[in-house]
């Protein structure tokens, strides 16, 4: 079994939000590469890319990135599923489950299992709690 730090299981969300913002950003260089237009909400630093050649690179270079972050997230999220299982409160279990398995913002878990946004953090920091 696979222990996790706490630091690890806060990551993953943060690591989720990285990936997508990544993966956005190399569709942005591609587009950019074959032509079109930048409509990414994000500043791309001027002078990055000029040419197509050079927002290929760019687009290469962030799937390297991209790659190495998606292996991270599957070795934390395998982490967090033995963490999970060492519950034996099903509640607990569960949050763990969507939030940091499945990955599910926190407004969407609460609704998902009809609680207060209140009452699951409460549970959280019952899960966090397990760290100390």
């Amino acid at each position: 079994m696979s222990v996790i730090t706490k630091e690890e299981l806060l990551r993953i969300p943060k690591l989720r939000k990285h990936i997508k913002r990544t993966r956005m950003r190399i569709e942005l260089y591609e587009s950019k590469a074959e032509g079109g237009a930048i409509e990414y909400k994000e500043k791309v630093q001027s002078g990055v890319c000029d040419s197509a050649s050079e927002c290929l690179c760019a687009a290469v270079d962030l799937q390297q990135e991209l790659n190495s972050n998606l292996l991270e997230l599957n070795a934390l999220v395998c982490k967090a599923y033995d963490f999970m299982r060492s519950f034996d409160d099903v509640f607990l279990r569960d949050i763990v489950y969507a939030r940091y398995i499945v990955g599910l913002e926190w407004k969407d878990v609460s609704s998902t299992f009809g609680y207060s946004n209140q009452r699951i953090f409460q549970k959280h920091r019952e899960i966090l709690k397990k760290f100390d």
